[in-house]
């Protein structure tokens, strides 16, 4: 039979340029509204859950990154530092999402931003009933056959900095994986699905293993504006649809306005 995965990357919820719901009460009682911008994010966020309700998933695949706990120190964009916080503002983010789809199943994503070991995004699959595999409910790589599609997830990939080399960065992912699996003298991939990047990169159809990149749901970073100034961020998740075997992506994206033009 059929299934159906829905695949999201890099949420970054508390971060406050990233997806968060409209009302945090923090542990103290103080009330915080997310911005204008994350209003943005959230509305995109909506109509995601409807596309849910239609589609009906069986799986949702939430490839790392789901929280902003800032561990390295260093931004001042983040709502809290409170870790028991940070994963309640996750969970009370994602759970209108998680309660639509049967399974979830959670990737870990950097330390920098999950903590070290991936302690934040294991506490927020914990919280959410992520399937557990092993000891653990979070898990660096997750390798899953679903109705016959043999699927590689993990967090990190590569990606040039370049806008005409973006697209690059899917062909070098399959072609990579290829060849490390066959080295190994195992079967490759049907699909290898990453994040990390905040961008979308797809290699189709040109290797027998087919890499897609997911993008963000968060804004331009202090980081971000310092390497790649003035570029719009990319929103989105995937659907795919394994059958047999076989399957077929339906990505959703989600492109803002443009740039601010200021006349003077």
């Amino acid at each position: 039979m059929s299934k159906i995965i829905l695949s999201i990357s890099d949420l970054h919820c508390n971060s406050t340029v990233a997806l968060c719901k409209p009302s945090i009460i923090l542990d103290d009682g103080q009330e915080v509204k997310i911005s204008k911008a994350q209003h943005w994010f959230w509305d995109n966020y909506l109509d995601l859950l409807e596309r849910v309700d239609r589609i009906k998933p069986d799986i949702l695949l939430i490839n790392g990154d789901a929280l902003e706990g800032d561990a390295k120190d260093r931004s001042y964009q983040i709502i809290t530092r409170n870790p028991a916080s940070i994963v309640r503002i996750g969970a009370e983010t994602l759970e209108p999402l998680v309660q639509k789809v049967p399974a979830v199943y959670f990737v870990r994503g950097t330390g920098a931003h999950g903590g070290k070991s991936g302690f934040l995004e294991e506490d927020l699959a914990h919280d959410l009933g992520a399937v557990k595999i092993g000891n653990n409910q979070s898990h660096w790589s997750l390798n899953i056959i679903v109705d016959g599609v043999r699927i590689s997830s993990s967090h990190h990939t590569n990606m040039g900095g370049l806008p005409w080399t973006k697209p690059n960065a899917g062909n070098q992912l399959a072609a990579k994986i290829q060849f490390q699996y066959s080295q190994d003298g195992e079967k490759v991939p049907d699909l290898a699905i990453r994040g990390h990047v905040h961008r979308w990169a797809d290699s189709y159809d040109n290797y027998r293993t087919r890499a897609l990149v997911l993008p963000c749901w968060t804004l331009a970073t202090e980081h971000t504006h310092k390497i790649a100034p003035d570029t719009l961020p990319e929103c989105g998740a995937a659907f795919i649809l394994c059958d047999r075997g076989k399957f077929e992506i339906d990505k959703v994206d989600y492109k803002p306005k443009g740039r601010v033009w200021v006349k003077l």
